[in-house]
């Protein structure tokens, strides 16, 4: 079995956008043997620690 792993740049949001570049990078693998193409998760939706930047709002709480 050839498996092969996806690196993505998901936009936060842009399910239909971030489906087709997957779909795209699983007819490239496949293209080149693999029988299973790995993704990050949630990468269809987009999400990761970066995406909603940095939250100035939690700087001003003092949580002791």
């Amino acid at each position: 079995m050839r498996v092969a792993l996806a690196q993505t740049d998901p936009l936060l949001g842009d399910v239909a956008g971030n489906l087709a570049h997957a779909e795209e990078q699983i007819r490239q693998a496949h293209s080149q043997g693999a029988d299973l193409v790995v993704f990050p998760e949630l990468s269809l939706h987009g999400y990761h620690l970066g995406a909603l930047g940095r939250r100035d709002d939690l700087e001003s709480l003092d949580m002791r």
